[in-house]
């Protein structure tokens, strides 16, 4: 019955950028039993108004991730909108299956979207490995990107990693 909504990205490179999702996420056919913030990094922004069938809001992106983490009291039936200045969304709550948990809705910009999941509980995992094998392009020098996206939004991220595939004779 946990369900996370999230907003990110912003309008342009440079001086622009700044993307206002101010809005609403609302429910029909199921009632939001809690709300928490997800990922808030500015003090002005954030839940504005509370009931069991909607949470308004305030928010601003400038590249970064906001979002909403709810408790429904049934999330397996209904549907939930986003209503934002930046655009609007519909997702029918079962078709976030074991499956396909997961809804993304792109809105332009640089990596503007909006992103409906299902979420865990309680965190079961707490290590990961992974490898990749990858095949740089012949005669290029080809940057390598690693990121990691906690439950929590904090993220982390290295330095490129550069393969030089190029003929040095």
């Amino acid at each position: 019955n946990h369900i996370r909504v999230s907003w990110q990205g912003s309008r342009e490179r440079g001086r622009q950028r700044r993307v206002t999702w101010d809005g609403v996420v609302r429910t029909e056919g199921c009632r939001i039993e809690a709300a928490a913030l997800f990922s808030f990094d500015v003090v002005a922004d954030g839940i504005t108004e509370e009931s069991a069938t909607h949470i308004a809001f305030a928010s601003k992106t400038t590249g970064d991730r906001d979002g909403l983490d709810l408790v429904l009291d049934d999330a397996s039936r209904g549907a939930l909108v986003f209503e934002s200045a930046a655009g609007t969304v519909t997702v029918d709550l079962a078709e976030l299956t074991d499956d396909m948990p997961r809804r993304a809705f792109d809105f332009g910009g640089v990596d503007m979207q909006v992103v409906v999941e299902r979420y865990p509980i309680d965190v079961t995992t707490q290590t990961l490995a992974l490898t990749q094998t990858v095949q740089p392009q012949p005669g290029k020098l080809t940057p390598y990107f690693v990121k990691a996206t906690q439950v929590d939004g904090h993220m982390a991220w290295a330095s490129p990693i550069y393969v030089d595939n190029r003929s040095h004779g």
